[in-house]
């Protein structure tokens, strides 16, 4: 936030009632503008000083000086300058300033006492600015316009301490001022979302889509806010379609809006909104993962595999990515690429701390298909994918076969007799029994 100090330097500066000054102090006043605009400080600040000394009342003057000061970034001489001025007459632009240097002096500060002193000075000031109103130094579009900054600074100090009461009353006084109600809106959008008020978000965001109704920053937040909230996911649909209509092609609507098609499996859909964030994003590997998925299950797998290998290039280590290619490699019944992408998946999300029970089951399976299956590797990985689901029912009759299958049958029984108890399956039940006929169930 802290960005938006410096924007408050544009105010004009106060019109001062130039009294009490004579030809001497024109002179000097004169003298002092011309050696700025050439760039010529030194002199200018010589001027200054003496219109001053001629005309102490001349607030301009003061304020010059420290601008001056603030430009050459030594923020406690432009202080010293504009508190010269609110000693000789109180003025919302002279506080103003004042608050906006006591914020400045934050940066770059790590001792915390020092950044609350400063942020606590700044209060001080701009609360003045907003209380002050000195008609006679000041014309009454000035004093507004300063006093906006105001609240617009108070609402920056308050929402970085997470003051967001404060923060929330500061935002709906300056959003009463024209040039500050976009950002205002979306600053209280952000507030009612941090403190979960997202009834409150959605009103504002509803009555500036009610006004914009084409607006699509202000559909994107609403969005956003409605995922917060866990809105269903039939409602997120529909206002992402009504982005969508409106031409909007942010990454993640988009993603949405494919995965979605996907879902209903409406290839053609998914396929026309992956292509268009290839398109617009050539650099992110959603839109070619999606392409090639979609190209996938609708038969066209050695094409869609193409676009999943280019999204691979793009994420090297993404787990989804590297499943979607390993499965479509089971789908050609490349079992030995398929076997190496599934064992990357494992390596990665064991790393990450987040191992996937049906990756196992996968590369068990993989195992199982291939030319030359290996039943022991498929036995290991069925036992992984069940040390993390022990109910899962593909697995517990993967490791049934694959027992049968290594003449383990013993445990073939007993992996069988599992199963049974969650799922009734004519053939494990025959098997089963012929093992127990057999004598080998224990």
């Amino acid at each position: 936030m802290k960005r938006f100090l410096l924007a408050m330097f544009v105010f004009l500066l106060a019109s001062s009632t130039m009294f009490g000054w004579g030809e001497l102090s024109q002179r000097y006043w004169k003298n002092a503008l011309k050696a700025e605009e050439q760039g010529d400080i030194d002199e200018a600040v010589k001027y200054f000083k003496k219109v001053i000394d001629s005309s102490p009342d001349f607030l301009n003057a003061y304020f010059k000086l420290g601008l001056i000061e603030y430009k050459r970034d030594n923020i406690d001489g432009a202080i010293e300058w504009f508190k010269k001025s609110v000693d000789r007459e109180e003025t919302t632009y002279g506080f103003l300033q004042l608050g906006i240097f006591c914020m400045n002096k934050t940066k770059g500060v790590s001792d915390e006492a020092k950044v609350t002193e400063y942020y606590n000075m700044a209060k001080m000031y701009l609360e003045k600015a907003i209380a002050v109103r000195n008609l006679k130094q000041e014309k009454e579009e000035s004093i507004k316009k300063n006093q906006a900054a105001a609240y617009y600074n108070l609402f920056i100090i308050y929402y970085g301490a997470k003051e967001y009461d404060k923060a929330e009353d500061a935002a709906l006084k300056a959003i009463e001022f024209p040039e500050y109600q976009e950002d205002m809106s979306k600053q209280l959008i952000n507030i009612y979302t941090q403190t979960n008020r997202f009834d409150k978000a959605l009103e504002v965001l509803n009555e500036k889509i009610a006004a914009e109704p084409k607006n699509i920053t202000y559909r994107k937040l609403k969005i956003q806010v409605m995922n917060s909230m866990n809105a269903s996911k039939e409602d997120l649909l529909a206002e992402m379609k009504e982005l969508e209509k409106l031409g909007g092609d942010d990454p993640t609507i988009l993603g949405w809006l494919g995965q979605d098609a996907l879902n209903n499996k409406d290839y053609t859909k998914a396929l026309e909104v992956f292509k268009r964030m290839i398109d617009k994003y050539p650099d992110q590997a959603v839109g070619f993962l999606g392409y090639g998925r979609a190209l996938t299950l609708s038969g066209k797998t050695s094409e869609g595999l193409k676009y999943m290998k280019q999204a691979e290039e793009i994420a090297e280590a993404d787990v989804n990515t590297l499943v979607m290619i390993a499965d479509a490699y089971m789908d050609l019944k490349n079992y030995p690429e398929a076997i190496n992408y599934y064992a990357r998946c494992i390596v990665i999300s064991e790393s990450q701390g987040n191992p996937d029970y049906s990756i196992y089951h996968n590369l068990a399976n993989a195992y199982m298909r291939s030319e030359k299956p290996n039943f022991a590797r498929a036995i290991n990985n069925y036992q992984l994918a069940l040390k993390y689901k022990s109910d899962f029912k593909p697995s517990l009759m993967g490791l049934h076969y694959a027992y049968m299958a290594n003449g383990q049958l013993k445990e073939a029984y007993n992996t069988g007799q599992k199963y049974l108890k969650l799922k009734y399956d004519k053939d494990i039940d025959e098997n089963c029994k012929k093992i127990k006929e057999q004598g080998k169930h224990q």
